[in-house]
């Protein structure tokens, strides 16, 4: 009886993955090509579960001049709802390099439901 009892219990905890809800994600990307290497793309995702719904979207903007100087931006949007009402944040994060003569400025700022939460600048 004892062996029957944990064998049921084992297979319990190997096929509980298979009782679970199920998680349901949708991705799609697209890029265009400039000049000089220059390049727009954008990411997007969304995951449904049954926690919730997460939205995670990037948008890379690359300008490219003849010499290989320009400014790379990636722009990044997190919203996470999960179930329960008033409870959804939504977090920014936009990130900057830029190279003019030689120098590169690179900037970082990240925004948690409208709050700055961190902001570099650094210059090399």
């Amino acid at each position: 009886m004892k062996t029957s009892l944990a064998l049921f219990a084992g297979l319990a905890l190997v096929a509980a993955p298979v009782w679970a809800d199920d998680v349901e994600v949708e991705s799609k990307s697209s890029i265009e090509h400039g000049k000089h290497g220059s390049f727009e793309a954008t990411s997007e995702t969304e995951r449904h579960d049954e926690h919730g719904k997460m939205t995670k979207k990037t948008d890379v903007d690359v300008d490219l001049d003849a010499d290989g100087e320009g400014e790379a931006k990636r722009e990044t949007k997190i919203v996470n709802d999960p179930k329960g009402l008033l409870n959804k944040t939504t977090t920014k994060i936009e990130e900057t390099k830029k190279v003019d003569d030689g120098k590169v400025v690179l900037k970082q700022k990240k925004t948690v439901d409208g709050d700055v939460v961190e902001e570099h600048e650094t210059t090399h």
